[in-house]
């Protein structure tokens, strides 16, 4: 029910403040006329996603469910996934101040995932844009 309360005060908002809102899809930072930055966001491939964890300075999360995440994750990743009812819950007990590297299967629940926890007050978000799909395309290794 909150999922879907964030979701539609986002749709909302882009509805009624379409000339208010900015967005550059470099570096994606969310803003209602300068007066208020929200966060910011940036989706990358997983070469960059990569060299981001390798810097070891970032949290790294898996929205996935917990059979996705058993069957194999990047090693380092925490799993809060997208679909439980107490995803904002767990998301909170995270420091906002601190960079989150988010990932999915495909970049479908980060797109979402990121939206939400920009709204919560995470300031600095990088989704891998093509999901551990991509990660997986480019050789990169699994735990499980």
């Amino acid at each position: 029910m909150r999922k879907l309360k964030y979701f539609l005060i986002l749709i909302l908002a882009v509805i009624t403040l379409p000339s208010a809102i900015s967005y550059n899809s470099e570096t994606s930072p969310i803003s209602i006329k300068g007066e208020v930055e929200l966060g910011v966001y940036k989706d990358v491939r997983a070469v960059v996603f990569k060299q981001l964890i390798d810097a070891n300075k970032s949290i790294l999360l898996d929205v996935r469910t917990k059979k996705e995440f058993d069957a194999g994750h990047i090693m380092g990743a925490i799993n809060i996934d997208w679909y439980r009812r107490d995803f904002e819950v767990e998301i909170l007990r995270l420091d906002k101040s601190k960079q989150v590297l988010i990932y999915c299967h495909s970049g479908n629940r980060t797109s979402k995932a990121k939206f939400t926890m920009i709204g919560m007050g995470f300031q600095n978000i990088i989704n891998l844009q093509y999901g551990i799909n991509d990660w997986a395309q480019s050789g990169f290794t699994f735990v499980k």
